[in-house]
């Protein structure tokens, strides 16, 4: 994976990687952040953090594939008999210890306030909240929800939608919201181009690098990806910046200490 470098005036940025917490199978179901985080992957190594699968094993152990160029996906595998805290205190090890071993600074992007729980004091140099209309619509309203949300609020340092009318939404919440509508008009398309990349379904190789009736090319996706890049990327050269002239920085996740990961790995291929 290649390393991105963001340049800022009079300096380079530290290389940065990008880490997706996802609640949804990367392979299933969120076809917008599928072809958006293959724009991402164009700039910066990407890392889709799925939610934790329950697998007879011990110790917890994580599963780790190549889904496309620069794209890498990460199951959690829990043992069975685990209660909500349990897990959540498992996940945060694993979370803590995996984020530590990635080279630079980390993107930390959320689809959903769910992993929250689990990942609250990772540090980043840029928080983001893309949060969905359709997706928002299908997320369970409970008070643990509704308190992981606040709690993400509080922390992201960019809110995305992919509609203004969720954006008006968003708006009371956080100061800044931007509203990035898919360059399609149906949300359920199905994006064939970017199937092809990550094998989750078959391919139709004409559709790749031209607009069919089916969904949008790639390019317009990578267009959305880059205006989103650049919003991330002035919020890291603000910190980038202020660092290197001594000057206070924007708030940022704080660093803490914690017990290793004593799990194992599986590198697939």
């Amino acid at each position: 994976m290649h390393q991105a470098m963001i340049e800022t005036e009079g300096h380079a940025a530290p290389a940065v990687t990008l880490i997706c917490f996802t609640d949804r199978p990367w392979t299933a179901g969120d076809n917008r952040l599928r072809a958006l985080m293959h724009g991402m992957a164009r700039h910066m190594p990407v890392v889709i953090w799925e939610s934790a699968l329950v697998a007879a094993q011990e110790p917890p152990s994580l599963r780790i594939r190549s889904a496309a160029p620069n794209v890498t996906v990460v199951t959690p595998l829990l043992p069975e008999g685990l209660d909500t805290d349990a897990i959540d205190a498992q996940l945060d090890i694993m979370t803590r210890d995996f984020a530590n071993r990635q080279p630079g600074k980390l993107i930390c992007w959320y689809r959903s306030p769910a992993a929250l729980a689990h990942s609250r004091e990772m540090t980043g140099i840029c928080t983001v909240y893309d949060c969905a209309e359709a997706w928002a619509a299908s997320q369970p309203q409970s008070a643990r929800h509704i308190a992981l949300e606040t709690e993400l609020y509080a922390l992201a340092d960019l809110v995305f939608t992919d509609s203004e009318a969720e954006a008006e939404v968003r708006r009371h919440a956080h100061g800044s919201v931007h509203p990035f509508p898919s360059p399609v008009g149906n949300r359920h398309v199905a994006f064939s181009a970017w199937s092809q990349l990550d094998g989750s379904r078959p391919f139709a190789s004409r559709t790749i690098h031209r607009r069919n009736a089916r969904g949008a090319s790639p390019v317009s996706w990578n267009r959305m990806a880059d205006r989103m890049r650049g919003l991330v990327r002035k919020i890291i050269q603000a910190r980038t910046g202020a660092a290197a002239t001594g000057a206070p920085a924007p708030s940022t996740r704080k660093t803490v200490t914690g017990h290793a990961y004593s799990g194992t790995w599986q590198s697939l291929t």
